[in-house]
């Protein structure tokens, strides 16, 4: 069990690691940069064009890796087996930052959801 945990996570850090020197400049063709807010700390400024949404890498290579290991080693790969709920909250959290940063970057609105957009949404994917 240990092994296959230790591999898992290896193995969803070597597709990132393989994914990532790809996957950031493509951001940046896209201008899914930071935009950061004028009333904000003037140090912040220099994080202005900072690629967002690496989260989507992240998730992909926890998915493939995830199910991958789960279909090869585990004996209930069904409804009954733990990791659908715990990959559907992942990706329920994650979608929340996607919109978070979406919004961001692509409408150029600085602010984001607002904090009680997140908290709806969390509290939404939770009772779920």
């Amino acid at each position: 069990m240990i092994f296959e945990l230790y591999g898992s996570l290896f193995a969803a850090f070597a597709i990132m690691l393989l994914v990532m020197p790809v996957f950031l400049p493509y951001l940046k063709k896209l201008k899914f940069g930071q935009t950061i807010y004028d009333l904000g700390p003037q140090a912040h400024l220099s994080k202005q064009g900072t690629p967002n949404m690496g989260g989507i890498a992240i998730a992909a290579a926890t998915v493939i890796v995830s199910v991958v290991v789960c279909m090869v080693l585990c004996r209930n790969y069904g409804t009954e087996n733990r990791l659908w709920p715990l990959l559907f909250v992942m990706l329920g959290s994650m979608a929340i930052g996607f919109t978070d940063d979406f919004i961001k970057d692509v409408k150029k609105n600085p602010e984001g959801l607002k904090p009680k957009q997140k908290l709806v949404g969390q509290l939404v994917l939770g009772i779920a």
